[in-house]
């Protein structure tokens, strides 16, 4: 690549001995034409507008136009070597490991790239042409265009106006934004050929294109409301009441974008999963199944009239059995839409006149039900004269006798759903459409201030519950309710609860698949938070009562009572009864026994308290008790992960610790997508989440490596209690590989079962720890709490309930909801500050209408409903990376749970290979470079093959049930804390990408105990369900 020659300075250079020499092994070549030595730069290239810029180029040269028709030439890859390490030259990249946002001092050098060999020092990852690019001399002499070059030392007007706006004063920019500017520049210029009469806009409409240049879009409302709100005032010693602006987009506004986005609308609906003994999504809980406002009234069917409940539907076959039934129920089995319903007749009987409904019964006078495909039914011909007969029901006798009631049996939509669903629109029923679209909500703190301290703002986030977990778990799909500095959440709540009824009764929208107008009926699904958040909400004080869980009346436990004794099952649940007796200051039924023998069944001493979370009760669909579910990133990974974290690294001295940070830092396995750098001792404070979560996976493996190495000549009372504490790291990360898991496909109940047993192994184990060692020891430190005796401990025992009522713990992990606060705070900076709560909003607003307008959504515009004009769709499609360069594809949510099944040199896991039909366990060894015209399916990978060592003890058998008799772990060696060993096999195969299909990563980093064996981490999230719940090949 061409560089201008201006004089700079080398920037922390070092020894030309030291770079590292990278392999070029995976040289591909873009559909444009343009070759990279490295694969992934090919996917910077297509982000950086360079591909589309060089498209045209091609078509030029093929077209050659006249010279008032060409185009400068000014590449965006010109300005970034996609073949380089070097990834910033700017001072203020925003940095946050929570986010994909490349760090400006890393050199993002991928292992597959390096030599293992050369890895022995970070410090040496040094791009390759770092040399060529900077100079520790003023050199002038490179240029060979000096001569004839009138822009010198410059290649044009253009690249000196640019590294102007970039180089020349303390505005930096990221190298992000370096980008986008440039590709901005290359479509003005192509804009600016296409239409030469375009207007460029002045520098005034950067400061007013948000008031009086606002295109003539429909813009989401922002809501206005007064909250009261008693603060302290300084020199007064009373709390004075004031009146504070809250701003909001309310979540039936948001809504109505969304309903009317066809890129969304047939998304945001799904009906209840009744799948045998699975869960992979919310729709499979029990809330979704059971709860009635979840219930979907009809169902889109391919003919030309839509399925209600209490339609009458005949078998398309005539043969078949029952031929006349009465629908009251749809939901989805094995992926195909069914429904129940109620076996009917008709007949004419003595007494009672025209013609009935017969509703079938059997003779204990129970209701004969069904369960149908609805592609083999369809509507009754005469489904609207059904509908106003009589309905009684009825059964034959012993003798064949009918036997009826007299009164009728009310069941049609009418009675069903009432007034609810009001005749609208142009379906032939006379009724509307109707969505329903449940939601989830998050609330969270996060500061507005660059150092992260004071100035709190509490905020709400909405996100459409029926979506998968994958889109969930997307920055584009968390949609912003409302923020402020000066109230609480719980003081929020209240207007978005207003909202929440309303919708509860149903909101006529537009609907963009339907392409008329529906009713939208969104109940609330969870809230997730934190468990301070949670009290909150819950009306529950929290840690500072005798009963301190908010889900049932578990009695806080004494400080001088043995561990061993917390009993965490029997305690009687909370209910929704209890908070209205709060409500209504009456006593509540349950009765409570203090520790000195004193009763009482008043609210206060059952732990509750007004908050403002009692508006919750308005709603039909909500249950606090119940619908606030344990969140593991605050209440595991937070709690004991981090307790036992810390009071194992506090128990080693400080050869010991060393030992074990050496191992952390040398643990390079491709199965996690970090290395835990931090030092155990000096920074301990500023361990966050995700860093407990690679400890948890990788601290039992190493304490047992320790153990048998290191540590194995220590005295035998230290190595007894070394022991101890591997055991209970063991413990946990068995309890942590299940719970973080997205979807079980299958013995779903066994799973829930083995959740259960591993938190009470782990439970078990923390109790030995703190019943064996002394407690003056640094395990029992004054500022480190009694694990056994922890809320959050307790807590982790209700995960079973909320397991089977939503899904599994990662659908109500609230981590992408924190990483989302640093978008908040990215706004915050950027506004004056005068009104951050309307301002934010107002930005967020912009961002979601300009998403929906190019999504094809609509919007009223006078008294009619448009859309995108072609004229801009135009554009969209001749720039199919438009979002890819605008709408901040590359600032998506970190992946800290390694779920990420990238095919690198390193990684390691099960393959299901198509060539031969058999699961491999197998590590990626090589990639070959591939040919000119070979597309990505032919790239071709080396595999090193592993065999598991086989184990047919029934003993494995008997720990975990014999459905899992054939499963991998069940037949397999395992070394002295339950991980399978494998060997390594003289083996290498070769496959192209499209013969292999990655189905598990694992952890193969360590050794078995006699160094023979590697053994296969089950510790690492998913590894030891999949391993049980797949069998042997």
């Amino acid at each position: 690549m061409l560089r201008p020659t201006v004089p700079t300075f080398r920037v922390n250079a070092q020894p030309q001995s030291r770079r590292v020499q990278h392999r070029r092994i995976d040289q591909a070549q873009c559909t444009c034409g343009l070759w990279f030595n490295h694969r992934q730069n090919i996917r910077q290239h297509l982000l950086s507008g360079a591909h589309d810029n060089q498209l045209r180029q091609n078509q030029r040269q093929a077209s050659p136009a006249g010279p008032s028709q060409q185009i400068p030439s000014f590449e965006a890859a010109e300005a970034y070597n996609f073949d380089s390490d070097e990834t910033s030259d700017s001072g203020d990249e925003l940095v946050d490991d929570e986010l994909n946002i490349p760090p400006n001092n890393v050199v993002a050098n991928d292992i597959d790239e390096l030599e293992v060999s050369q890895l022995d020092n970070e410090d040496e990852r040094i791009p390759e042409d770092t040399a060529a690019t900077y100079s520790t001399v003023l050199d002038f002499t490179g240029d060979r265009q000096r001569a004839d070059n009138p822009n010198y030392p410059y290649r044009s007007k253009l690249d000196f106006i640019l590294r102007a706006f970039f180089d020349a004063d303390d505005h930096l920019l990221s190298l992000t934004m370096k980008r986008r500017t440039l590709e901005l520049v290359a479509n003005v210029i192509e804009i600016v050929r296409d239409e030469p009469d375009i207007r460029i806009p002045t520098k005034y409409w950067a400061m007013w294109h948000g008031e009086t240049h606002e295109p003539k879009i429909q813009m989401t409302t922002v809501a206005k409301t007064i909250v009261s709100n008693r603060r302290n005032i300084d020199g007064q010693s009373e709390r004075v009441e004031e009146n504070i602006k809250l701003y909001m987009y309310k979540p039936s506004e948001l809504l109505k974008h969304l309903i009317a986005n066809p890129k969304m609308s047939s998304r945001l609906s799904a009906l209840p999963d009744y799948t045998y003994d699975q869960r992979i999504s919310l729709t499979q809980g029990d809330k979704w199944k059971t709860n009635p406002l979840f219930q979907h009234p009809m169902v889109k069917t391919l003919g030309p009239s839509d399925l209600w409940v209490g339609d009458f539907v005949v078998p398309r076959n005539p043969d078949v059995l029952p031929s006349f039934i009465k629908i009251f129920k749809f939901y989805i089995k094995d992926s195909i839409i069914m429904a129940d319903a109620w076996v009917t007749e008709y007949a004419s009987l003595p007494g009672l006149g025209d013609t009935i409904i017969l509703l079938c019964n059997n003779t204990d006078g129970e209701p004969v039900y069904t369960s149908i495909s609805l592609d083999s039914y369809v509507l009754a011909e005469h489904n609207d004269i059904y509908q106003q007969w009589q309905h009684h029901r009825g059964w034959h006798d012993f003798y064949g006798n009918l036997v009826y009631q007299p009164e009728p049996y009310m069941l049609d939509k009418h009675s069903i759903f009432e007034a609810r669903y009001r005749a609208f629109g142009s379906n032939s029923t006379g009724w509307n459409r109707v969505r329903v679209v449940p939601l989830n909500l998050f609330t969270d703190d996060t500061s507005g201030n660059r150092s992260k301290k004071w100035n709190k703002f509490e905020s709400w986030f909405m996100v459409p519950a029926g979506l998968p977990l994958e889109d969930r778990n997307k920055r584009e799909n968390t949609f912003l309710v409302c923020l402020h500095n000066r109230l609480s959440a719980v003081q929020m709540l209240e207007n978005i609860v207003d909202d929440l009824r309303e919708l509860e009764n149903g909101v006529v929208m537009y609907d963009a698949e339907y392409q008329e107008s529906v009713l939208v009926i969104a109940p609330l699904n969870f809230i997730t938070a934190d468990n301070m958040e949670h009290a909150q909400i819950a009306c529950h004080k929290g840690g500072s009562t005798h009963l301190n869980c908010r889900k049932c009346y578990h009695p806080k436990p004494l400080l001088s009572m043995d561990s061993i004794h917390i009993n965490h099952h029997g305690s009687p649940l909370r209910n929704l009864d209890d908070i209205r007796a709060l409500i209504e200051n009456r006593e509540l039924q349950h009765e409570m026994t203090f520790p000195d023998g004193l009763t009482s069944r008043t609210a206060d001493a059952h732990g509750y308290k007004k908050t403002g979370g009692e508006v919750l009760l308005q709603l039909d669909a909500f249950d606090s008790t119940k619908d606030l579910p344990v969140e593991i990133l605050h209440t595991m990974m937070l709690g004991p992960t981090k307790y036992l974290a810390f009071s194992a690294i506090k128990y080693l001295s400080a050869g010991e610790t060393d030992q074990l940070q050496a191992k952390l830092r040398s643990y390079r396995s491709r199965a996690f997508g970090r290395v835990l750098g931090n030092c155990l001792q000096v920074k301990s404070t500023s361990f966050v989440g995700r860093d407990f979560k690679i400890m948890a996976q990788q601290l039992p493996v190493i304490f047992n490596d320790l153990l048998h190495n290191e540590w194995s000549r220590k005295t035998e009372d230290r190595k007894h209690k070394l022991v101890l504490v591997r055991d209970c790291l063991v413990a946990q990360g068995h309890l942590v590989s299940l719970l973080y898991m997205g979807k079980i496909h299958h013995n779903f109940d066994f799973y829930c079962e083995l959740v259960q047993r591993k938190l009470d192994d782990f439970t078990a184990h923390i109790n030995i720890i703190e019943n064996v060692f002394p407690k003056n020891t640094t395990i029992h430190s004054r500022k480190q709490p009694i694990i056994s005796k922890t809320p959050k401990l307790h807590y982790l025992h209700h995960l079973k309930e909320d397991l089977k009522r939503f899904a599994t713990a990662i659908h109500t992990e609230s981590e992408k909801g924190e990483q989302f606060n640093k978008f908040i705070r990215e706004h915050i900076f950027h506004t004056n500050r005068h009104n951050p709560s309307r301002d934010v909003l107002e930005l967020f607003g912009r961002q979601m209408m300009f998403k929906h307008v190019i999504d094809g959504g609509t919007w009223v515009d006078g008294d009619s409903r448009v859309s995108l004009s072609s004229g801009i769709q135009h554009y969209l499609d001749n720039h199919p990376n438009f979002r890819e360069q605008y709408l901040g594809y590359d600032r998506e949510y970190t992946d800290n749970n390694n779920s990420s099944k990238d095919m690198k040199v390193g990684t390691t896991g099960f393959f299901y290979d198509h060539y031969s039909h058999s699961l491999r366990l197998a590590r990626i060894v090589k990639i070959y470079p591939v040919t000119r015209n070979s597309l990505e399916d032919q790239i071709k990978f080396g595999f090193n093959i592993y065999d598991l060592v086989p184990d047919h003890s029934s003993q494995n058998v008997y720990a975990y049930g014999s459905q899992f008799s054939l499963s991998l772990y069940c037949n397999t060696q395992k070394d002295s804390i339950g991980n399978p060993v494998c060997t390594s096999v003289i083996e290498t195969i070769e496959r192209q990408k499209n013969e292999v299909t990655l189905i598990e990563v694992v952890d193969l980093q360590t050794h078995c105990e006699n160094r023979e064996y590697n053994i296969i981490n089950i510790n690492k999230f998913g590894s030891l369900w999949y391993m049980l719940s797949n069998n042997f090949y």
